[in-house]
């Protein structure tokens, strides 16, 4: 974003300077590139008291930009710090620090941002599918229902959008519906894949993911498996094979896989789909262990609390009491 006050300084400034100045303030609101943002913003800054308060702020939002951009999610947030503090109605900067936040998993927090942002600027619909992805992760599932489905209200859903709503469906109970939005994540994560295949690598991603979750178990695996050559420490893609080899009942391999994903940090809801696993192998006691982790994360998750409850059951049928020896594997 560019500051459009050309002429915001408070001293005056030699011409050849004032030039430079210029064309590094047009270059920080204008350049695509990370490191072209992040340069040039600098340049601008060091200028320091010759800046008014205004063109401080929207520097700093712009150069937190490029180092979100960058992947540095801790210097975005302390540039977005800096223009929050000089200029508290700017819609952008309070996003810029949500989406920074979102990156680091502080979802709460990038929730809170995003909140802000829309106070704002309530027509900003771009804010929603981050939103809903948000509270997806902190089990809010209606709540990211409810912002996806914006989203998708405003024609701006993509892959991942419908993915994450199928997700939160099925997670809520909605069978029939959550199949609709995960074919249809399917569909345009292959129409990705298609359009530019080195561009949209992560596409094969999300398609793994909606045919893991969806009725396409083998065509999970393989793409699952195909992403992992190239990203042999992506946990989202062991999680992903991990639900088509439950899909197939293939326990063994399927428990294999959703311990390395957890092991990699997954997090989301593969607890309760790895005790939901143990359960169906006869291993009620890891089942029950899994399912109290994951209510220890997520206290109104339906299929968890239920999934405890056969659980328990089955631990009483299968040891005679409700406290089962000591097992030798201990859940993650």
């Amino acid at each position: 974003r560019l500051d459009s006050d050309d002429s915001g300084s408070g001293a005056a400034a030699p011409v050849s300077e004032a030039a430079d100045l210029k064309a590094n303030r047009l270059l920080c609101g204008q350049a695509k590139a990370a490191d072209d943002i992040i340069r040039a913003c600098s340049d601008v800054l060091a200028v320091g008291d010759l800046l008014l308060s205004d063109t401080l702020a929207v520097t700093n939002s712009n150069r937190g930009w490029g180092f979100y951009l960058k992947g540095d999610y801790d210097k975005a947030i302390a540039d977005f710090n800096e223009s929050i503090a000089l200029r508290q109605d700017d819609t952008f900067a309070f996003s810029g620090r949500g989406y920074a936040r979102f990156a680091k998993g502080e979802s709460a927090q990038a929730i809170a941002d995003f909140d802000q942002a829309l106070r704002l600027k309530s027509d900003r619909v771009d804010l929603l599918n981050y939103r809903g992805s948000a509270a997806l992760r902190l089990g809010r599932l209606q709540e990211a229902v409810d912002n996806i489905t914006a989203t998708v209200a405003a024609g701006k859903a993509t892959a991942p959008d419908y993915l994450n709503r199928g997700v939160a469906l099925l997670e809520l109970g909605r069978k029939d519906e959550a199949a609709l939005d995960l074919s249809r994540a399917a569909e345009l994560a292959s129409q990705d894949l298609a359009k530019d295949p080195t561009q949209n690598t992560y596409s094969l991603m999300y398609r793994a993911m909606a045919k893991a979750y969806g009725n396409d178990p083998d065509g999970a695996i393989d793409d699952a498996t195909r992403y992992l050559a190239a990203n042999p420490k992506a946990a989202e893609a062991f999680h992903a094979r991990g639900l088509a080899e439950a899909a197939k009942q293939d326990y063994a391999a399927a428990l294999a896989d959703y311990s390395q994903a957890i092991s990699l940090g997954r997090k989301s809801f593969i607890l309760r789909q790895r005790g939901d696993v143990y359960l169906a192998s006869g291993q009620p006691d890891l089942a029950a262990a899994d399912y109290m982790a994951m209510l220890r994360q997520f206290p109104s998750n339906p299929l968890a609390a239920s999934g405890l409850e056969k659980a328990k059951l089955a631990v009483v049928q299968k040891f005679g009491t409700n406290n089962p020896p000591a097992s030798e594997q201990t859940p993650s």
